[in-house]
């Protein structure tokens, strides 16, 4: 496994990428990426001057998880944003991996805080 840097023309990393975050909200956050052109836009901004996003690939460069960061507060203040891990590596180190790295790379711009934003998952009132 190895951690890379996309880039913005990388038409593989960018479908796997769409795909994997589909996939991996589809359960839990389904309207997070309902459609895959929802997706792609977002992998498209991830990829944007002034982000990070960084991948964990196998050997055969097929994509395993990715990490993003947007930053805030001049730089001081980032977001992760998204992480998706592909179902079967869950458990496996990857997510760890791709936060740790994160946290170099937010390090290395200046940042001095790393932030997570999470959304309450409710269900419906029950009309009965």
């Amino acid at each position: 496994m190895n951690i890379i840097s996309p880039q913005p023309n990388d038409e593989k990393f960018i479908r796997q990428a769409a795909q994997l975050l589909v996939d991996a909200f589809r359960e839990h956050w389904p309207e997070a990426w309902p459609t895959l052109d929802d997706a792609l836009e977002d992998v498209h901004e991830m990829l944007q001057v002034g982000r990070i996003c960084r991948a964990v690939i196998d050997e055969d460069g097929d994509l395993l998880g990715i990490v993003g960061g947007i930053s805030g507060y001049d730089g001081h203040v980032w977001e992760l944003h998204p992480l998706a891990v592909l179902s079967p590596m869950q458990g496996q180190g990857v997510g760890r991996m791709l936060v740790e790295d994160l946290e170099q790379q937010v390090r290395q711009r200046g940042g001095l805080t790393i932030t997570l934003s999470t959304r309450a998952i409710t269900e419906p009132p029950n009309p009965s």
